[in-house]
């Protein structure tokens, strides 16, 4: 019956350390850069981990065109593409923070 106990106290204090460490992973976030890209480079959007969004940029080759639905579909799928890898940096972490503890699938901890 001890033994449960010890092993009680040792979930109890894995809780913690996790809660911990996934505190300090969502402070990091902030600092974490991405960068998501329409149209080979033609539009580019850079920001944050926490999903705040620092520049949109445009080639200049999207202006001598001047076609407003390409520029919408190429803005579009920079943003896409800027989720997407936005989403692949924060499994990465949360897989640093959880790592070999076999927690279910799509726990994102509020991210």
């Amino acid at each position: 019956m001890l033994k449960g106990l010890g092993d009680l106290a040792n979930i109890m204090k894995n809780a913690k350390d996790i809660q911990s460490k996934v505190e300090e992973m969502k402070n990091s976030l902030s600092e974490l850069e991405v960068e998501g890209l329409g149209g080979g480079g033609l539009v580019r959007i850079k920001g944050k981990g926490d999903g705040t969004i620092t520049s949109l940029t445009f080639d200049e080759a999207t202006f001598a065109k001047s076609d407003k639905q390409m520029m919408e579909d190429l803005t579009l799928a920079a943003f896409n593409n800027f989720n997407e890898k936005l989403n692949e940096k924060r499994k990465e972490k949360i897989s640093e923070v959880t790592g070999g503890l076999g927690l279910p699938a799509g726990m994102d901890f509020g991210l």
